[in-house]
């Protein structure tokens, strides 16, 4: 091939023909290139290999490729032969892209000739693309006139540029697709690997499972045996008990009646967590009662397997905190009774501490028991699991009250933690958040520690009680204990085994206070206290049921009654609460299970109780007003204050009724809060229509 002038003159037919020969290799390396389309393909590689055929086939002095690039589509100068010859380029693009020729040139098939920027030159632009997309656009300089290129090399170049284009488009496809089956063999490898993992989880869950049923099993038959036995011993034609024999009997029957009921509670507790209906009551309480309560039942346990068992504390120790004292004590007398259980010989202690920054209170059990190992210790929370298979033997227990205890922990915004080695003893804390401390006063010395045994009692079976009580039971049983346990207490009982009889006879005659169970042939206890306070009758009424929860509380409340009573019941229990709503002073001898009773003489309380007060008789105006004007914020958090302190000073039904506006304001429920607001409205009108304190 021979250069006039930069032009394309080809001396003879052989040079020509070799000239096209080079052409149309350079073609075919490059379709062979695109139909390979292995991983190994690099875009810059090949675009450097095309340059260089160019380069030799038209003896281009400066050559250059801008590239699409695909996060803004802009054009990037990318190569360059010589490399020296960028900035030649680039002044040309740019120029090309200003007078307009760059655009143009995107919409033609084939080659642009014309003068270079500088007017030294002839400069070949030709877009560079597939029939799906853009990929670039070459520059190439010929020191030659517009006119003495020829048309047919034009061509030849269109084509070597398509199949470079081509290649590249299928080495960029080729790679997405690459990339795209490594992306899914990974997340094909992590779906195999999670369901193996959940499917190993799901046996040792199944197995654990079984192995509770197991347990609960073994835990469940033998105090039945003892109950059984010994019932069929004090019944049966055989020889008769002794006297000592016979109170030995009901002492064994009354102990394994309340390790089946321990065993209930853990399961129903367990089946309200995984089903988040686990309502808390967070209230006002004294950490020093909480802590005497635990005291009075871990003392009896420790002296019977001659331990020691104390409590402390490290000063100040807030005065109140706000927490739902039912499950803190739940928690702490799990944490202690499963150290009395693991300790042979020594001390259990349990003692309180309270971290001003940030606002946190500490129950720490410590023990000089069996101790754990670490692997111990990663089994010790999880539901259904011991330690190991010969705890379960030699200590028995259905692995669920750590569990239990941590899910409540968790639920009143603290954790548990534990600290132990074999051998060495153990260490759990359980840290809680205090509520609003700085408006309480800290103490720097244990108070008088109250009657603990009596905290969540009452009066001691034999107390006089006075007035006439409607029992409504179908249960032939349970009015034969009710009547039991309250002989000789001054109580006048009627016994009736139906909601229809009940609301007949209450209406008939002069009743002091109802007792009914909540579910009963013909009308259950609701249904009866609904149609006995719209008959007018305003006596307190009890609900007795064995559904022991806040909701079945709500809806008594809502029903018009003053309270309820869970099966099993103690006779403390009964006793407290039927003095409590009795006329009369028997009240004060039997304090209720809150402790609220043993505060009304303190001046503290009084002033405490006496804000309390100014507050409710506002509060439904500014609640309405809230409401009103859309200030959902307020509303939600002048329900949260009354909610938490109503129950402790004793208007439970209205802290119930702003905790129902609270969650439906939390949960988005704004549609419910008119409803909501009528209940609170109704409580506070009748703790007004019973106060006389100044609430009305």
């Amino acid at each position: 091939m021979a250069s006039e002038a930069g032009g394309f003159q080809f001396s003879d037919l052989e040079a020509q023909r070799e000239w096209y020969e080079n052409a149309l290799e350079a073609g075919l390396a490059l379709a062979e290139e695109s139909a390979r389309s292995d991983a190994g393909a690099d875009p810059d590689a090949i675009l450097r290999d095309v340059l260089n055929r160019l380069r030799r086939l038209y003896g281009f002095s400066i050559l250059g490729f801008a590239r699409v690039d695909e996060s803004d589509q802009s054009f990037v100068l990318h190569n360059c032969l010589p490399e020296d010859g960028r900035a030649y380029v680039q002044q040309e693009m740019d120029h090309q892209i200003e007078t307009g020729t760059f655009g143009w040139a995107l919409t033609q098939t084939h080659a642009l000739l014309g003068r270079s920027h500088d007017r030294s030159r002839t400069v070949v632009t030709h877009v560079m693309s597939t029939r799906s997309r853009i990929r670039g656009m070459f520059f190439g300089f010929l020191d030659c006139q517009p006119g003495e290129v020829k048309d047919s090399i034009m061509h030849v170049l269109s084509m070597i540029l398509l199949n470079a284009a081509n290649t590249i488009e299928s080495h960029v496809l080729y790679q997405l697709l690459h990339e795209q089956n490594r992306n899914l063999e990974q997340i094909v490898e992590q779906r195999t690997a999670d369901l193996q993992k959940a499917r190993s989880e799901a046996e040792a869950a199944n197995r654990a499972k079984s192995q509770f049923i197991a347990n609960i099993s073994h835990e469940i038959r033998t105090p039945l045996t003892s109950i059984i036995g010994f019932a069929e011993a004090g019944g049966s034609g055989g020889a008769p008990l002794t006297a000592t024999e016979y109170r030995d009997a009901l002492a064994t029957i009354h102990t394994a009646g309340r390790h089946l009921l321990e065993i209930i509670n853990n399961i129903l507790d367990l089946s309200k967590l995984e089903s988040q209906r686990y309502n808390l009551e967070m209230l006002p309480v004294s950490p020093f009662e909480i802590v005497a309560r635990v005291n009075a039942v871990m003392v009896y346990q420790s002296r019977k397997k001659g331990l020691e068992f104390s409590v402390g504390g490290e000063f100040p120790l807030p005065e109140r905190i706000t927490t739902d004292p039912t499950r803190l004590t739940q928690i702490l007398l799990n944490l202690c009774g499963n150290a009395i259980k693991f300790t042979e010989s020594g001390y259990v202690r349990l003692e309180v501490a309270y971290a001003q920054d940030p606002r946190e209170i500490r129950f720490t059990v410590s023990d000089s028991g069996i101790g754990l190992s670490q692997e111990q210790i990663g089994l010790l929370f999880r539901p259904f699991t011991q330690a190991d298979a010969s705890t379960t033997r030699k200590y028995g227990g259905t692995g669920l009250g750590l569990y239990i205890s941590k899910q409540l922990a968790e639920r009143l915004g603290g954790s548990i933690t534990v600290e132990s080695a074999p051998g060495c003893g153990s260490r759990f804390t359980v840290t809680l958040a205090t509520g609003e401390v700085p408006s309480v006063a800290l103490v720097q010395a244990w108070p008088d520690p109250p009657d603990a045994g009596n905290t969540a009692a009452g009066p001691v079976p034999g107390s006089t009680l006075r007035g006439r009580v409607l029992v409504a039971e179908d249960d032939p049983n349970i009015r034969q204990l009710i009547a039991l346990l309250l002989r000789g207490t001054g109580i006048e009982l009627a016994m009736v085994d139906n909601g229809r009889l009940a609301v007949e006879q209450a209406l008939a005659g002069d009743y002091d206070l109802l007792l009914t169970d909540l579910q009963m042939p013909e009308m259950g206890g609701l249904e009866a206290a609904d149609w006995l306070r719209k008959a007018g009758f305003r006596r307190p009424i009890i609900i007795l049921s064995a559904d022991a929860g806040n909701e079945l509380k709500e809806r008594c409340l809502a029903a018009g009654c003053n309270d309820y009573l869970a099966k099993p019941f103690e006779a403390r229990r009964l006793l407290a609460l039927l003095a409590r709503h009795l006329p009369g002073d028997t009240a004060a001898a039997a304090p209720a299970d809150d402790g609220a009773g043993r505060l009304e003489d303190d001046p503290e309380y009084q002033r405490a109780r006496a804000a309390f007060l100014d507050m409710m008789r506002q509060a439904p105006t500014d609640m309405a007003a809230g409401a009103a004007q859309g200030d959902w914020e307020s509303l939600r958090r002048l329900a949260h204050r009354i909610k938490g302190t109503a129950g402790a000073f004793g208007f439970a039904e209205v802290g119930i009724a702003a905790g129902r506006i609270e969650d439906h304001l939390k949960n988005g429920r704004v549609e419910e809060v008119a409803a909501a607001l009528e209940m609170f409205h109704n409580a506070v009108s009748r703790a007004r229509e019973g106060s006389t304190d100044g609430l009305g």
